[in-house]
C-alpha cells in the first residue's frame, strides 16, 4: 500500500492522520492485509488482489453485499467482523486498487491442528443460530453451484499426458473413479438447491477467531450468500473434526448433534448429496489448477507437481471411502432400502476405577504392551512408578477417539473385563475384523495409548505399527499413523478388509520395478488411493551377485554385505527417502512404508522417521530387531536358498544366507555411523540429504506425535 492511498483512505473513512507506515500482516490469502495506526486507533486494511476485476459491476457489488451480510448477522447477535462504510459502500476503489477497512481486533485463530472438541461444538452451535436467523439482505444472489463437464476429466488426462507424463500417470489410473465423482457432484447440485439460507459459506479454521471468552467471531465473508444449511454444517464438521486424513469420527458426530440440539435442522436427503458435492468440489479444484498449468497464456500459474496430484486425489478418494461411515454417524439411513445401518461408532471401554495411591502415577512405557491371548482376546499389561493404583482402560477401533477426546466423553464407552490383576487386564475382542486401540487412564497421572505392535495380517507377517515409541523429550508417536511392512502380494480377502479399516491413505513402495511386476500388490486403487513408487536399489547387492558368478560364495561374509547396504542407503539412496518425507509433509496422512521383506529398505526408512521425530537410537535399534521376531527366519532362508538354486544352479550355504535374511544391530548402526562420517551433524544430514529444516521437522512432529 502506498502512502498516498493510505492518506486518502484515512480521509475518506475519517480515521484521522496516519501514524507510521502500514505493516503487512498475514490473513489475506491471495489479497494483501495491512495494519495501520492512526490518530483514532488501529485498523486492518484488505487490499484486493490485482487479479480482481474492479471494472466489473457484479464483482464490486459482490464485495459490498458480502460485507452487508456480515453486518446483518452482527446485528442479530452473531460474532462477525465487517468493514467500515463510506456512504453506502464498504468497498473503496482508489486508483484502480480495491480496499476494505476494518476495525483492528486482537482476537486469534486457533492454529491448524490445535483446535479441540470445544471449538468444533461452538462452531456447530453458531451455525445453528445463523441458519435459524434466516436473515434477508438486499441484492443477495444464490451461491452458484456449477456443474463440471464429466468429459473434461478425460480431456485433462490426455492433455496432461502430453505435457506432464508423471502427473498423467496418477490421473489416468483413477480416471473412471474420478469421472464417477464428478457425475455425483453434478447430481448433488439439484438436491442442495432445494433449501437455501443466507450464511457464511467458508467456516474453516482460518476464518474463525476466538474472543477473550472463547466465543467464535467470524471473518472473511467473501463466500457468503445463499446456500444449503445441511451442506454448510457437513462441510464445517469435516473441517473441524480433522478432515479426511485425520478424521475424528466422534467429534464429527457430536458436532452434528450439537447443531441439532441448538435448533439446527439436518435434511437427511441432503447429507449424502453434501458429501458427494464436497468430494467433487475438491476434485474440480484440482482439475481447475491442472487446466491452468496447461494454459500457455497463463504464465503465472505454476506447474502442478505429481506429488500434489497423488496427495489430492488420495484425499478425494479417501472422502468417498469414508462417506458410508459418516452417514452412519449422522444417523442418515443406509443408501440401499431395507439394508440395516451399522449404527453408532463401534467403541468399547472398561470401567473407571478408584484411586488408591496418593502419588502421581507415571507409566514405564517399556513395560507396557498389548498382545493376543490364545483365544484371540486382548491382554493389556502395564507397570509404572507406584504400586496399588488401579487403571481405567478404554477401547476403540479408531485411535483419534483416544488422542482427541476428553476422559469425560469416554465414560459412555463401557464393557467389563474378562479378568484383571494389579498390572494386567484381559478383555474380549468384540470384532476381529478391525484393529483396536486402548487408552489407559490413571486418575493421578498422565494417560497412555497402547495397541498391538504387530498388525494382525496373515499375508504379510512383518506388518507393524511404529506408534507408542517415546521421544527424548517425553512425547510419544501416535498409534495408527505410521506402519511398516513387507510386500502386500499375499494378502487374504480378510487382510484387505482389515487393512482398509486402518485408514492408510499413502503407501510408499521401495521395491524396484521388476519386483513390483513379478509380485504385484494385492491392493487396488480403491483400497489405497495414494500408492507411491520410491524404488531403492542398494549398490552392495551387486557385490553379492558378482560373488555368486565368481563361485567364491563359500568364503563370502554376508554380514559385511548387509552393513555396506545400510551405508549405501546414506550415500546413494537418500533422494527417495527425501521424497517420502516431502509427501508426509503434504498432509496429515496415515502412511505405510514397505519393500519386499520389510526389513532393509523399510528398516532404513523407519529408522530415519523415528530419528527425525526424536526417538533415541537404542529404541530405534530395538524396533529394527523386531523383524527377527515377526519373520520366520528359517522359512525365509529356505525360500531364498531354493530361489538361488533355481537361478544359479547350486546351493548357497545357510551360513551365508542366514545373516542376509535376519537383521542384526550392526546393520542399522552402520547407517548412523555413515551419517556421522559424511555429514557434520544430524541437523546437516536432515537438511542436505532429506530436505528437512527445523520448521518441517516441527510440522512432522505436530502430525505424528501426541
Amino acid at each position: 500500500m502506498n502512502t498516498e492511498h493510505l492518506r486518502r483512505l484515512c480521509s475518506l473513512y475519517g480515521l484521522g492522520a496516519p501514524r507510521g507506515t502500514p505493516a503487512e500482516v498475514t490473513g489475506g490469502f491471495h489479497h494483501a492485509m495491512w495494519r495501520i495506526e492512526t490518530e483514532k486507533g488501529a485498523y486492518a486494511v484488505k487490499e484486493l488482489s490485482p487479479s480482481v476485476d474492479l471494472s466489473d459491476r457484479d464483482t464490486v457489488r459482490g464485495y459490498n453485499v458480502s460485507e452487508a451480510i456480515a453486518e446483518t448477522f452482527a446485528g442479530v447477535g452473531i460474532g462477525a467482523i465487517f468493514a467500515l462504510k463510506v456512504d453506502a459502500d464498504y468497498l473503496t476503489i482508489v486508483d484502480d486498487h480495491g480496499y476494505l477497512v476494518y476495525p483492528w481486533c486482537r482476537y486469534d485463530a486457533v492454529p491448524i491442528g490445535h483446535a479441540d472438541e470445544s471449538h468444533g461444538l461452538e462452531v456447530a452451535r453458531l451455525l445453528a443460530r445463523m441458519h435459524i436467523a434466516d436473515v434477508q439482505v438486499a441484492g443477495i444472489k444464490e451461491t452458484a453451484l456449477e456443474a463440471f463437464p464429466v468429459e473434461r476429466v478425460g480431456e485433462l488426462v490426455r492433455e496432461t499426458g502430453a505435457r506432464y507424463p508423471l502427473c498423467a500417470k496418477s490421473l489416468s489410473r483413477h480416471r473412471q473413479r474420478l469421472e464417477e465423482i464428478v457425475a455425483l457432484h453434478n447430481e448433488a447440485i439439484v438436491q442442495l438447491n432445494e433449501h437455501l439460507v443466507v450464511s457464511h459459506g467458508d467456516l474453516d479454521q482460518k476464518n474463525v477467531l476466538w474472543d477473550d471468552l472463547d466465543r467464535p467471531v467470524l471473518i472473511d465473508w467473501e463466500c457468503a450468500g445463499k446456500l444449503n444449511p445441511t451442506y454448510e454444517m457437513v462441510q464445517a464438521a469435516l473441517d473441524w473434526s480433522g478432515g479426511t486424513s485425520a478424521l475424528r469420527p466422534g467429534l464429527f458426530r457430536r458436532m452434528l448433534e450439537a447443531y441439532q440440539d441448538a435448533g439446527g435442522k439436518l435434511e437427511v436427503a441432503a447429507m449424502g448429496a453434501s458429501l458427494d458435492f464436497i468430494a467433487g468440489e475438491r476434485l474440480i479444484w484440482l482439475l481447475y489448477c491442472i487446466g491452468l498449468s496447461l494454459d500457455d497464456a497463463d504464465s503465472g500459474q505454476e506447474e502442478v507437481e505429481p506429488e500434489q496430484i497423488e496427495v489430492l486425489v488420495a484425499s478425494v478418494l479417501r472422502l468417498k471411502q469414508l462417506a458410508p461411515e459418516l452417514l452412519d454417524l449422522s444417523g442418515a439411513p443406509p443408501a440401499t432400502p431395507g439394508e440395516p445401518g451399522r449404527g453408532a461408532l463401534r467403541t468399547r471401554a472398561l470401567w473407571p476405577d478408584v484411586l488408591t495411591n496418593d502419588q502421581p502415577f507415571e507409566f514405564d512405557t517399556s513395560a507396557c504392551g498389548v498382545e493376543r491371548t490364545s483365544e484371540g482376546d486382548y491382554r493389556i499389561r502395564w507397570d509404572g512408578s507406584s504400586r496399588g493404583e488401579r487403571i481405567a482402560v478404554y477401547m476403540t477401533d479408531n485411535p483419534a477417539n483416544l488422542y482427541d477426546s476428553r476422559v469425560h466423553s469416554l465414560e459412555e464407552l463401557c464393557a467389563p473385563p474378562i479378568e484383571s490383576t494389579e498390572r494386567e487386564i484381559i478383555i474380549a475382542n468384540p470384532d476381529r475384523a478391525v484393529r483396536h486401540y486402548f487408552f489407559l487412564q490413571p486418575e493421578s497421572g498422565k494417560p497412555l495409548v497402547l495397541a498391538e505392535r504387530k498388525v494382525a495380517l496373515e499375508g504379510t507377517p512383518n506388518f507393524r505399527d511404529l506408534g507408542g515409541y517415546r521421544t527424548t523429550t517425553g512425547r510419544h508417536l501416535r498409534w495408527g499413523k505410521i506402519y511398516r511392512s513387507g510386500k502386500l502380494t499375499s494378502l487374504t480377502e480378510a487382510d484387505v478388509h482389515y487393512f482398509k479399516r486402518l485408514g492408510v491413505s499413502l503407501v510408499f513402495d521401495f521395491r524396484l520395478d521388476f519386483e513390483r511386476l513379478s509380485e504385484p500388490s494385492w491392493l487396488r486403487d480403491v483400497d489405497t488411493p495414494g500408492r507411491i513408487e520410491l524404488p531403492v536399489s542398494p549398490g552392495s547387492s551387486a557385490t553379492f551377485e558378482k560373488t555368486l558368478s565368481d563361485g567364491v560364495i563359500e568364503v563370502f561374509d554376508s554380514r559385511v554385505l548387509m552393513t555396506d547396504m545400510n551405508r549405501d542407503f546414506v550415500i546413494n539412496q537418500t533422494s527417495q527417502y527425501a521424497r517420502m518425507f516431502r509427501l508426509m509433509l503434504s498432509g496429515d496422512h496415515p502412511i505405510l512404508i514397505h519393500c519386499a521383506s520389510g526389513k532393509d529398505r523399510t528398516g532404513f526408512g523407519a529408522a530415519m522417521i523415528l530419528d527425525v521425530l526424536g526417538v533415541d537410537e537404542d529404541l530405534i535399534v530395538e524396533d529394527y530387531l523386531l523383524t527377527n521376531q515377526y519373520l520366520s527366519i528359517q522359512k525365509e532362508v529356505e525360500q531364498l536358498s531354493k530361489a538361488l538354486v533355481d537361478k544359479q544352479g547350486f546351493v548357497v550355504p545357510d551360513s551365508v544366507l542366514h545373516p542376509m535374511v535376519e537383521v542384526q544391530p550392526e546393520y542399522i548402526k552402520a547407517c548412523f555411523e555413515e551419517i556421522e562420517q559424511q555429514y557434520e551433524s544430524k541437523r546437516h544430514f536432515y537438511q542436505a540429504a532429506l530436505g528437512l529444516d527445523e520448521g518441517k521437522i516441527e510440522r512432522l512432529k505436530a502430525i505424528y506425535l501426541e
